[in-house]
């Protein structure tokens, strides 16, 4: 695909994903708007290569910490941001399903961390089987996440390819 496509779809891609995830921002299902925001990325990705994806999640980060007004939900897109990449990278590998839950379960430690220190000093973790209950939920949900995503993927590259 010649560049200027590539530049298109990139920029179509990126100005999409900043819309929902500003519409997200204002709704209660704020997951949802994240989830489709980074498939979108995932086009990206597909299209332009991993260069290229890596270059429209960056300038989506940027353009989304300038134009969304919800901290929380900006400091959450990041890490989910940036998964097309880490799965096309670890679905290139022999134990693919290792590497992604590793990024998924240090990207939720970091943002466990953060909201700790910067956003919520109060914020107490006493209650050991709530936590535990509440992260094999996370899991769960993010192997749904996965599944979707690669469905999506699928559903893409037959009609891009």
């Amino acid at each position: 695909m010649d560049r200027t496509r590539n530049l298109t779809y990139n920029g179509l891609i990126i100005a999409l994903t900043v819309a929902i995830l500003y519409f997200g921002a204002f709704t209660k299902s704020k997951l949802s708007f994240l989830a489709i925001a980074s498939f979108l990325l995932a086009i990206s990705v597909i299209v332009s290569g991993i260069k290229g994806g890596i270059l429209a999640i960056v300038a989506t980060d940027i353009l989304s910490f300038l134009l969304i007004p919800n901290l929380y939900y900006k400091l959450v897109f990041i890490p989910i941001s940036f998964y097309p990449i880490i799965k096309s990278l670890a679905e290139k590998r022999k134990y693919s399903w290792a590497l992604k839950y590793a990024y998924f379960n240090l990207s939720l430690f970091a943002m466990l961390i953060f909201g700790k220190i910067f956003l919520y000093q109060n914020f107490s973790s006493t209650n050991l089987p709530i936590f535990i209950i509440v992260l094999l939920i996370f899991e769960l949900g993010f192997y749904f996440y996965d599944y979707a995503f690669t469905k999506f993927v699928f559903f893409i590259v037959r009609r891009i390819f």
